[in-house]
Formats: C-alpha cells, sequence, structure tokens
C-alpha cells in the first residue's frame, strides 16, 4: 500500500471552520488513517482581514500550537506512523508577502513554501 500525504486539511479543531470540537479531529485522524494518509498537514485559515489587530492574530496562533500539541499527542498515541504537520492556508490579499515574511502566517512544516487560497471570483 502506498502512503499517502495530506497538504491540505482542516482537522484541527476549534480554529476555523473545520472540525468544531476535538471528538471530530479524532474521528477525521482515524479516517484518513484508515484511507491511507500517513502524513497530514493541518492547514487552518488565515485570512487577514478577519483579525482586529496583532494581539488578535497572536491570540489566534496561540489557539493554533495549543490545540495542534493535543492533536498531536493523541496521534502519537493512536497511530503509530501518523505524522502530522502544521501550517497556514493563507487567504491571498494586498499585504500578502508581509503577513508572510513577518511570520504572522505559517509555512508548510516550516519549509519554505506557504498554501495560498485565491477568491473563487
Amino acid at each position: 500500500m502506498y502512503a499517502l500525504i495530506d497538504l491540505h486539511c482542516h482537522t484541527l479543531f476549534g480554529v476555523d471552520d473545520g472540525a468544531t470540537n476535538f471528538e471530530i479531529s479524532k474521528k477525521m485522524l482515524e479516517t484518513a488513517y484508515n484511507d491511507g494518509i500517513r502524513v497530514i498537514c493541518c492547514t487552518p485559515h488565515f485570512k487577514i482581514h478577519r483579525f482586529e489587530d496583532d494581539a488578535e492574530i497572536e491570540r489566534y496562533n496561540k489557539r493554533i500550537v495549543q490545540n495542534f500539541e493535543v492533536l498531536t499527542e493523541y496521534a502519537n498515541q493512536s497511530f503509530a506512523d501518523l505524522k502530522l504537520c502544521l501550517g497556514n492556508e493563507i487567504m491571498y490579499h494586498n499585504d500578502i508577502c508581509e503577513s508572510i515574511s513577518s511570520e504572522k502566517c505559517r509555512f508548510l512544516n516550516k519549509s519554505k513554501y506557504v498554501l495560498v487560497e485565491f477568491r473563487p471570483n
């Protein structure tokens, strides 16, 4: 069986429009694992226009890290060969380069790559 990588998912609970709680995240991991996925990059949304200021971005990022640590601990205990990593799905905006260079948003798994979302229109 081939091992699959999911580079874009909203498995991380309580941070965006993906999993609303830890139980749903656990079910999503189990489903992914049963489908042969062995690397999952959690990519919660980063939409600069939704934040009032840098302090709100900081709080959002702190919640992401806290929830990611909880989910990673569960994954490590439940699925020996499943690796979770972290990034953001970054909504394109006029100052996207500043958001990326200032590290307000995340690269995929601390690499040099970002996941950019474009509006459908």
